[in-house]
């Protein structure tokens, strides 16, 4: 999940700062991620019970929004530039 969060754009991060993640959808489609892979397994609280197939729905559908968020932000009407 860190190589996740530290691959963000900055253009990105620098939004998220701004303006907060009101406009923009990956973020909480990134908290759907962390939910399908962080699962307290039953037996042992270090070990975590991925949902496999539902975080590969999640990841097809992060990927795809995170370039819509970018369109977004580098439009004019973000505010951002």
């Amino acid at each position: 999940m860190c190589c996740i969060e530290a691959s963000w754009p900055e253009d990105y991060k620098k939004y998220i700062e701004k303006f907060g993640t009101i406009k923009v959808k990956s973020s909480k489609i990134y908290e759907q991620l962390i939910l399908a892979i962080r699962n307290r397994f039953f037996f042992s609280t270090s070990c975590y019970s991925v949902r496999y197939k539902d975080a590969q729905q999640v990841i097809s559908t992060l990927l795809k929004s995170i370039d819509r968020d970018m369109n977004y932000i580098y439009n004019d009407q973000s505010g951002m530039f």
